[in-house]
């Protein structure tokens, strides 16, 4: 009998819709949501995921649209049993949903290209879940590491905050696999705004009154441009997801496209980390990802915010696979590169993945599935 665990991309364009199901048991969703094309993502919905199918658990990076304008749908399809998500305080939500707002402003993006959209953003995310599922039970993950044994076997009965690196573990078949989740604030970029904008006499209070807002546009803008040096965008959190199986086995990877096998081979890198939008350049994040590399075997990353040239650390990369026991990662791009936008990916980031012989796949219209499978009695595919 064969086990199997599939990885699965769905193509939304810009942005990030990503499964992994064990076994046929278990089923994991990270991110749902595209600012390309609403109807589209939707198509993708009701197309990978069956009408009332269990979903164990949907792990949230952040709240941008582009990783969660899909939620609606999918609760509605769904049967989502829990959902995690980092963890903000009031003050936090509502300076994100100002961040939010001003960056598209600058950037001259629309809010929404689709007048039926339910918005979705920090305020009011859990009441968009309990409308739609009010029997998903909504797990928060703290920004600090408190205690890096912390072992979760019932996400149901979890109804409490959880430390980032907690470890969330599906056991099935005789393998266990684990979840960890890893959140951080991007505190330096938030406390060099906020300090630009109590010096251009802005008052933070006021900044959801549509009028002072509108009035003060061209200080909202100079503070961000100050703050930031450049119109990037940036979120309070992120929250990256590390996957990996426990045991130490050999598996046979199969790398497939709209059901075409593009190659396989044997693999003991079975570890993925996705990294929504994660700055990877902040020390918060490379901490993390340290801490990472002595945890799990990680043989494929998401590389962060669609391929963007900020995001991206070609150092980082390179280290995550050389503690890899194969010289050649792989690597995933989000990106709608026939939509036009944000020119994502960079060619930079491809030049340096490329360079580095980093095997490298970009999902627009068409998934990108990765089934690894493990065979008893040493049977080979």
């Amino acid at each position: 009998m064969s086990k199997y665990v599939i990885r699965e991309f769905y193509p939304v364009e810009h942005g990030a819709f990503y499964s992994e199901k064990l076994f046929d048991i278990f089923r994991i969703i990270y991110d749902c949501g595209s600012s390309s094309n609403l109807s589209y993502l939707t198509t993708c919905i009701n197309k990978y995921v069956k009408k009332d199918e269990e979903i164990d658990a949907l792990f949230i990076s952040h709240l941008h649209k582009d990783h969660i304008s899909g939620l609606p749908e999918l609760l509605k399809r769904a049967k989502v049993k829990s959902i995690i998500l980092p963890y903000m305080d009031d003050s936090e939500k509502k300076f994100q949903v100002f961040i939010d707002k001003l960056s598209r402003d600058m950037n001259n993006e629309e809010n929404t290209n689709d007048s039926t959209q339910i918005q979705i953003d920090a305020l009011n995310v859990i009441d968009i879940i309990n409308e739609f599922s009010d029997e998903t039970n909504i797990i928060e993950v703290q920004s600090e590491i408190i205690n890096e044994d912390t072992h979760i076997d019932n996400l149901s009965e979890q109804n409490t905050p959880i430390s980032s690196g907690s470890m969330i573990k599906f056991t099935a078949k005789s393998f266990s696999w684990v979840f960890k989740p890893y959140s951080y604030k991007n505190t330096s970029y938030m406390s060099k705004l906020e300090a630009e904008l109590k010096m251009q006499g802005i008052d933070i209070s006021k900044l959801h009154d549509a009028n002072y807002y509108s009035t003060n546009i061209k200080k909202l803008v100079k503070c961000y441009e100050n703050a930031l040096g450049s119109k990037k965008r940036f979120n309070i959190h992120s929250m990256m997801l590390l996957s990996y199986a426990q045991q130490s086995y050999k598996w046979w990877c199969g790398v497939y496209s709209d059901d075409i096998q593009l190659h396989g081979r044997m693999d003991d890198s079975t570890g993925c980390l996705y990294c929504g939008d994660a700055d990877l350049n902040k020390k918060e994040t490379i901490k993390i990802v340290k801490q990472i590399t002595q945890t799990a075997n990680i043989g494929l990353i998401q590389i962060p915010h669609h391929g963007a040239v900020d995001n991206y650390n070609e150092n980082i990369i390179v280290d995550i696979f050389k503690h890899s026991k194969h010289a050649r990662g792989k690597a995933i791009i989000s990106a709608g590169v026939n939509s036009g936008q944000k020119k994502h990916p960079y060619r930079d980031v491809m030049a340096h993945l490329l360079a580095n012989l980093i095997t490298t796949y970009i999902v627009d219209r068409k998934e990108i599935c990765f089934k690894y499978t493990h065979y008893d009695n040493a049977k080979n595919p």
